[in-house]
């Protein structure tokens, strides 16, 4: 198909340092290094080999490292979930909108746009599912949105660390930039949309997601080229990140096919 002519949201300052917990996302801070890292806490007790490695990780970063109880783990990032490791850090940098659109069209990239998708455990699946069918970068809204947290990176299992997330200051308006930059956009819409697996995609696309209340905003669906249902049965539905996979799998899988 051919193109026709044509940072963090929130009232008070970005805190100074946050914990960002879990085997899998604190190794990918460490070995990223987008965040300002401070250092690293790990369990009392018996050394298991994945929390050695975090430990050499840190240690090559020239981080201190404090073994603690679990409790204090737990008390620390706000979370049981820490599985024995907790990073201190600064907040994950979000990188500005343009350039997302001044990436090489060749191969043609692939991101996923969230409209008001605010539950970071939702954020985190879908970066997840991004990161493993091969979406190029996240775009989110700067206000209304969940925000790479700890939790949501703990949900991504780290995929947020590595995956490049833009911050939009209006979608609506990137969406009509991204156009102009030889992007097709596809929307997800809960009913009325087409086919998604009569698409082929052959160039630079934007996939946009609402939330599960509200779907697309008006503005943001009327920037879409092309809307995309997913056929279910009338006894359920899928929330966002279940969704976010079933699209992505099938552009991957098209993709495949080219081949």
């Amino acid at each position: 198909m051919s193109r026709r002519p044509g940072k963090y949201s929130r009232a008070a300052p970005a805190p100074e340092s946050e914990s960002v917990y879990g085997i899998h996302a604190v190794e990918a801070a460490l070995r990223a290094r987008r965040r300002k890292l401070h250092g690293l806490w790990l369990r009392e007790g018996a050394p298991s080999e994945r929390l050695e490695e975090l430990h050499r990780l840190a240690r090559d970063a020239a981080l201190p490292v404090e073994k603690k109880p679990i409790a204090e783990l737990t008390a620390r990032c706000g979370s049981d979930a820490h599985q024995g490791a907790v990073l201190s850090a600064g907040p994950l940098p979000l990188l500005p909108e343009r350039e997302s659109l001044s990436v090489a069209l060749s191969p043609p990239p692939l991101l996923v746009a969230l409209d008001q998708v605010t539950d970071p455990q939702n954020l985190g699946a879908i970066a997840r599912s991004a990161a493993v069918f091969g979406a190029t970068g996240l775009v989110l809204p700067r206000h209304g949105s969940a925000m790479p947290t700890p939790a949501a990176s703990k949900a991504s299992a780290g995929q947020l660390e590595i995956l490049p997330v833009y911050e939009a200051a209006n979608l609506a308006r990137y969406l009509e930039q991204a156009k102009r930059a030889a992007f097709w956009i596809l929307g997800a819409a809960t009913e009325g949309g087409t086919d998604l697996t009569t698409y082929r995609r052959t160039d630079a696309a934007v996939l946009v997601l609402g939330s599960e209340e509200r779907g697309l905003r008006p503005l943001v669906a009327e920037a879409c080229d092309l809307l995309f249902t997913i056929p279910t049965s009338h006894t359920g539905s899928l929330n966002v990140s279940a969704a976010t996979a079933i699209f992505l799998y099938q552009l991957r899988l098209q993709s495949a096919e080219k081949r």
